[in-house]
């Protein structure tokens, strides 16, 4: 007998004929042909095998894209073929096999005990082992940027950070980073090539276990690529215009066919510069700007003097009568203006204009964006006096009720909202395609928002419902989005927040949409599902990443932002295109999506501008989805949370890049004595925790037990001992539970 799986097994019976010489050829990443002979040698009628069997187990050994090692079983029943009546040589193709997998194969016959009955008699079996072809990988991270610095006052260089790719399908050889001009279209196909090329050209080539965790674009560098291309030589040119970069995986399968995957590509803006030839150019240059500023400023007086007079002479002839207006500023009117885009008369619908700006187009003149080196201070005003500034700020931003929601209230979607009044305002609901002869099919409670620079970035939805199920997969589809976020457990404090809405394993059909589980990773803050979907009857798939983050407590808000700032950024570089929306939600699709929209937009934000627009942001997206940002504490957690992103920076490192990353910090910085290692401490030192969170530890009673006044246990972490009637502060140690 043989054992299949964990629980499946299989009797044989040596009374019966069976397949032999068992050999294999035609091998790919997926699919291999058995060769066989089998001579039929039991004449009973009852006794004849009819039917071939095929079972196999396979093992699957990699590298995934964090660093860690680790091993995926495949193990399945092919299928069943009809023998054919002839006798010798057979062969038979087996399909569905996952590449970069050693096999062990089993080939038997079968019979059925009787017409009648499911049981089956098995052969004993021909087996072979094998291990199939390398492919492609399935994906590749975007580089991230982190920051940019100009050198020598016109060169400007792009700090990226890079990520390998898993080796789930078989290793890779080396990578490319590739810049795409930004006028040209982007292909995902790509062949390394010398030299510049009128639409892209390569910037480096690294191998496998030397790709930089971070890669300083536009350093002049040169790199030299390897077999089959020896003695190409990459330049790494200085970047003058906007552009867009991809990191490019290349391998090799077994017949030394080229397997490649370009990663999704990230946006570089070039601030244009001045550029001084000459210091008698400079000044010609200068004067004629100054010339040029002059004579506009005489022709704006001019014309302001000229309406001044224009407006009293109108005054005197015509005064218009008491019950007229110059505009009907009515809600029906206010409602309709919001339902075109909010663009100033400057800025056209094509254009990549921040949407808080154009959302400012009347100003918010109480609070404006903040300066980033001013942020921390700023956070410490809000804080005073128990929050109170913070308080002000929160309940001052408008709520957004004047936009209508007439979709919602319809009878036939009042079964599609999971909360009454969390609902989808009319002007920028996702639409879904109707369904002829089915009302409402078009109706999904979720709203577009906006991000950084781009508009309709995110789709914020409710927790989907068992009778929505099918219309949520719907709008993954139709909106061609690869990307899920949810910010909530399934069941929070006994209560339930979300109906699960994918399959434990294997595939569930939801509606027209079949969705199959291909991989699932469990971290200790998030974990990351990836799902496979295809419309019914059609042959086009797609891969669809679910990213879950589970360590928001079920009351409140996190009590630090690291975690949370780790999951963002994770979601970033798993974003396939920025053409798509990011699909978010928790319970409502309200609260805690507000915070992740917000804080993935102002990290965007952070990268180009040089202030933080938090009031700016959540008071654009309350007109596009209510409630956006619902409690005062998560309005304070996203104040905090990038105040620990501008402080700290990205600190996560993945396991296989952790040398590189301390040989990077253990060098002097700009030819000083400080070390980034240093640094990077003295940052840590100079977070301050409030007074509020150690109140056990000052209580009186309870100082002298501490060792050091500065180094005391959190009241939320403290280790509780059993209180002893009568003293107070007993039960107190100075100890705290680490994760």
């Amino acid at each position: 007998m043989i054992y299949l799986g964990t629980n499946y097994i299989i009797h044989y019976d040596n009374q019966l004929s069976r397949p032999y010489n068992m050999t294999y050829t035609d091998l790919t990443s997926n699919s291999v042909k058995l060769l066989f002979l089998f001579n039929e040698t039991n004449h009973e009628p009852h006794r004849q095998i009819q039917k071939l069997e095929v079972h196999y187990k396979g093992i699957q050994n990699y590298i995934d894209s964090l660093g860690t090692i680790r091993s995926t079983s495949h193990h399945n029943a092919a299928g069943l073929i009809t023998l054919p009546p002839t006798q010798g040589k057979r062969e038979w193709l087996v399909t569905g096999l996952a590449p970069n997998t050693q096999y062990t194969l089993n080939l038997t016959g079968t019979i059925t005990t009787s017409e009648q009955s499911t049981s089956k008699i098995h052969s004993q079996p021909a087996t072979i082992r094998f291990s199939t072809d390398y492919d492609a990988p399935t994906y590749v991270d975007r580089p991230e940027l982190d920051r940019h610095t100009v050198i020598n006052g016109n060169n400007q260089q792009f700090y990226l950070r890079l990520h390998r790719a898993s080796t789930k399908n078989g290793p890779i050889d080396r990578y490319y980073i590739v810049v795409h001009l930004n006028d040209y279209p982007i292909h995902q196909s790509y062949v390394p090539q010398e030299g510049r090329r009128e639409c892209c050209y390569t910037a480096a080539v690294y191998n496998e276990s030397q790709l930089p965790e971070m890669f300083i674009l536009g350093d002049g560098k040169q790199t030299r690529d390897w077999e089959p291309f020896v003695g190409r030589i990459y330049n790494n040119s200085p970047i003058l215009n906007t552009i867009k970069v991809k990191l490019v995986s290349w391998g090799f399968n077994r017949k030394k066919e080229n397997l490649t995957t370009s990663s999704p590509t990230i946006q570089i803006h070039v601030q244009t510069k001045l550029v001084q030839t000459s210091n008698e150019e400079t000044f010609n240059s200068l004067l004629w700007i100054f010339g040029i500023i002059f004579l506009l400023f005489i022709i704006l007086i001019i014309v302001i003097l000229f309406s001044l007079k224009f407006n009293r002479t109108k005054k005197k002839s015509l005064t218009p009568p008491p019950e007229c207006v110059p505009f009907d500023l009515t809600p029906k009117v206010l409602t309709m203006e919001m339902q075109m885009p909010i663009l100033p008369p400057t800025i056209s619908p094509a254009s990549s204009g921040e949407p808080v700006e154009i959302r400012r187009a009347q100003p918010i003149t109480n609070y404006p964006p903040i300066p980033i080196e001013e942020f921390t201070t700023h956070l410490e005003h809000l804080k005073a006096s128990d929050n109170y500034k913070f308080s002000q700020e929160y309940e001052s931003i408008d709520p957004g009720e004047q936009f209508s929601w007439e979709n919602s209230k319809l009878e036939c979607n009042k079964t599609k909202n999971r909360y009454a009044n969390v609902v989808a305002y009319d002007h920028s609901r996702v639409i879904l395609r109707r369904i002829d002869g089915i009302i409402g099919s078009d109706y999904i409670n979720a709203n577009y928002l906006d991000g950084y620079r781009r508009q309709n970035a995110y789709i914020a939805t409710q927790g989907p419902l068992p009778n929505t199920f099918a219309d949520f997969w719907r709008m993954i589809w139709e909106t061609n989005s690869t990307c899920i976020v949810m910010m909530t457990k399934l069941e929070e404090r006994n209560r339930l927040k979300c109906d699960q809405y994918w399959p434990t394993r294997g595939t569930e059909t939801y509606g027209s949409i079949q969705v199959t589980l291909t991989d699932f990773i469990e971290l200790a803050s998030y974990s990351i599902r990836t799902f496979t979907i295809a419309w019914s009857g059609h042959p086009e798939k797609r891969e669809v990443r679910h990213c879950q983050f589970t360590a928001w407590p079920d009351h409140g808000i996190l009590e630090h932002a690291t975690s949370f700032l780790m999951f963002v950024r994770r979601v970033k570089n798993l974003q396939v295109s920025d053409a798509t929306p990011i699909v978010v939600h928790c319970s409502a699709g309200v609260g805690r999506t507000g915070c992740f929209v917000v804080i993935d937009a102002l990290l965007e934000r952070l990268k180009y501008e040089k202030t933080i627009d938090i009031y700016g942001h959540v008071t654009l997206l309350r007109a596009q989805r209510n409630y956006i940002v619902q409690t005062e504490e998560q309005y304070i957690f996203i104040y905090e949370a990038i105040n620990e992103a501008i402080q700290s920076g990205q600190t996560e490192v993945s396991a296989r890049n952790l040398l590189t990353h301390l040989q990077r910090l253990l060098q002097p910085i700009n030819d000083s004595s400080l070390t980034e290692m240093e640094l990077e401490f003295k940052r840590l030192a100079n977070i301050k925790a409030q007074p509020s969170k150690f109140i056990s530890a000052n209580n009186p009673s309870n100082k002298f037990k501490n060792r050091l006044v500065n180094i005391l246990p959190y009241e939320n972490t403290r280790v509780c001992l059993s209180p002893i009637r009568g003293i107070d502060g007993s039960d107190y140690i100075n100890a705290s539970y680490i994760d």
